[in-house]
């Protein structure tokens, strides 16, 4: 898995300027590591209850809320 975080970690996507309109849009909100993308270990999969979505999001764009340990 890559980094510290791991799946079922509750996170929250970082509130940074120059990120694009896509992660503009998800910045505060909380969710929920599901999976590592294989080809891509610092790529996340996590599921946003607010939106309904599981979305791919670079871990260094998010910050862990509560550890899944």
């Amino acid at each position: 898995l890559g980094g510290s975080m791991q799946v079922g970690d509750l996170v929250r996507v970082k509130d940074l300027s120059g990120y694009s309109a896509y992660m503009q849009g998800l910045a505060g909100h909380l969710g929920v590591v599901t999976m590592f993308q294989g080809k891509h270990p610092t790529v996340v999969k996590v599921c946003f209850a607010v939106v309904n979505r599981i979305m791919s999001v670079l871990e260094e764009d998010l910050e862990v809320i509560s550890e899944n340990r």
